[in-house]
């Protein structure tokens, strides 16, 4: 659990001092306060990454080049009790109270959250780059070596695609390329396959506690990666000389969410829709508690708000009572009579008071 954060730059928070959370906490306050930010700098602490932007200089607060995020925990994770983030234009620095200039792998799950936002309908709805996104960072919670595994993955894929645009392409340096990229897809395959195979039926039980429906919802890899590892050297030498990118990689794999049978993103409602992305959550939720209890901390950015009351309670009857909570909204009125909040918070641009 984490009873304390300090933040640095960060977004609107000049400075910023937040000690003793409890266990289940509000972040209460107006539209554009802050609030959003404190979950985000959570989670950069937590994944090394923000669920709000890709460009992590963003972070920074206006016109400022680097920012800070540091973190305490409420007893020791493999004798760490201090986690720290510091970002600058050189690049990230991550170090704890035991070790500094810590790689990713090291750092990544001393703090596990999970991050419940507005924005959720896109692993419902965009394109596969959101679930494949989503079950790699399943996999890297319960496996540290996959992390390095789709980094190399991913340089593999620049380089490959760099290489199929230049003027012409060396086929003697392609085929190195593409002999490295093929154990990588086989064991990232493996790796997603059985990762699928746990979330779907916890995918498909959230939806249906949550709904109140019996709805048959489906979840499954489309397998493409897998396909494209079954062809020979010369046909996709060829392939990949016609359409000059990588056509054989981890990138091209997808999941399909269906509802009976039928693709939820072009037949389901909206309210289907919210529904499946926040059932994909809670069953993240369930992942993380039960791999790592005791380290899971979940952040809800409002992502009640569009909620009937029937959903709303179901939704909190599905969150552990051991897991913090970090919920911010701007009334959480409505929640008073499903959960019980610890600590209530105001939050002000560099400034938090019961």
């Amino acid at each position: 659990m984490l009873t304390r954060l300090i933040l640095e730059n960060f977004r609107c928070h000049k400075q910023l001092d937040l000690r003793e959370l409890g266990l289940c906490n509000v972040l209460t306050g107006a539209n554009g306060r802050g609030k959003t930010s404190l979950l985000e700098a959570v989670f950069l602490i937590s994944r090394c990454r923000s669920f709000r932007t890709h460009r992590t200089k963003e972070c920074a607060g206006w016109g400022r080049s680097s920012f800070g995020i540091a973190g305490r925990l409420a007893q020791e994770v493999d004798g760490v009790v201090r986690l720290k983030y510091e970002w600058t234009r050189a690049g990230r620095q991550l170090s704890t109270d035991v070790e500094s200039g810590m790689k990713l792998k090291a750092f990544w799950g001393l703090l596990q959250a999970v991050a419940i936002t507005n924005q959720d309908r896109q692993l419902v709805t965009e394109s596969g780059r959101h679930r494949r996104s989503w079950i790699d960072s399943l996999i890297a919670a319960t496996d540290h070596e996959y992390l390095e595994l789709s980094q190399k993955a991913l340089l593999l894929q620049r380089q490959k695609n760099a290489l199929l645009k230049s003027e012409k392409t060396d086929r003697g340096l392609w085929k190195i390329l593409t002999d490295q990229m093929r154990p990588v897809c086989s064991q990232m395959t493996e790796a997603r396959d059985a990762m699928t195979e746990r979330m779907a039926p916890e995918i498909e039980a959230h939806y249906r506690h949550l709904t109140h429906q019996q709805e048959h919802v489906g979840f499954a890899c489309n397998g493409e990666t897998k396909k494209r590892l079954g062809r020979d050297e010369e046909e996709l030498w060829l392939a990949e000389q016609k359409s000059r990118n990588c056509e054989l990689g981890p990138h091209r794999d997808d999941w399909d969410l269906t509802l009976e049978g039928k693709p939820l993103r072009h037949f389901g409602s909206e309210g289907q829709q919210k529904s499946a992305a926040l059932a994909m959550r809670l069953a993240e939720l369930k992942l993380d508690t039960t791999t790592n209890p005791g380290r899971t901390v979940v952040l809800i950015d409002d992502a009640l708000i569009e909620l009937d009351t029937g959903r709303r309670e179901r939704f909190w009857h599905q969150v552990p009572g051991n897991v913090q909570v970090l919920y911010a909204t701007t009334d959480a009125s409505r929640d008073a009579e499903f959960t019980s909040f610890d600590q209530t918070w105001r939050v002000e641009p560099g400034n938090v008071r019961v």
